[in-house]
């Protein structure tokens, strides 16, 4: 008699096959508010400095052949990703995650915030410079002593942040970069007080 035999092979799936998880994540140089856990998706870092415009994200799969993307760019498990920009107010950051068998995806965010930049960058005056120079953190100043025969001073002052408000003396709007008026009177101290309102750009 004839016979023929046939072999079928059947491969049992990997346990990871299917799995979108992360099994680790966070922020080089910044710690996550909440510990990491790979069922939980949604995560905020803790607050970044005013002058810190762009972060990088640390991610690893729980499973290899799992593939991470953070806009668009596939991430390498351990590595620090390209610097991912943040403007000042609260930023979403999204790793959207692959599992090995192509369909199965999940998405990790992380709340990043920024506060705004309420400072000056520059101080000008027709009168004389500022006795001691202009600092981010420093909001106190004296004029160098004007002559008597200077009645008004132009002063020009530019905020670090380009959309800033600023106003001058509680009360009259003045433009970041432009000269205005400061009366004088003699041997009478005269206050310039200038209010900076950084906002909070909404992503």
């Amino acid at each position: 008699s004839d016979t023929r035999t046939y072999t079928i092979q059947v491969t049992r799936l990997s346990l990871g096959y299917s799995d979108a998880s992360l099994g680790n994540l966070g922020v080089v140089a910044h710690s996550l508010t909440t510990e990491f856990e790979s069922s939980i998706t949604s995560y905020a870092v803790s607050t970044l400095a005013y002058d810190e415009s762009s972060i990088r994200v640390l991610a690893a799969p729980v499973y290899a052949g799992t593939v991470m993307r953070l806009n668009g760019v596939i991430l390498v498990p351990g590595i620090p990703s390209d610097p991912v920009s943040v403007n000042p107010g609260d930023n979403t950051v999204t790793i959207q995650v692959t599992a090995e068998d192509g369909v199965t995806t999940s998405a990790y965010t992380i709340q990043a915030f920024r506060p705004g930049n309420p400072r000056l960058s520059a101080f000008t005056s027709s009168a004389g410079a500022l006795v001691t120079p202009l600092h981010a953190d420093t909001t106190d100043y004296n004029l160098t002593l004007v002559p008597y025969s200077t009645t008004s001073a132009m002063v020009t002052v530019t905020a670090a942040q380009a959309d800033a408000t600023l106003t001058l003396n509680s009360s009259q709007p003045i433009t970041s970069g432009v000269p205005f008026s400061v009366p004088l009177i003699a041997g009478v101290p005269t206050p310039v007080t200038i209010r900076v309102e950084a906002p909070q750009l909404p992503q």
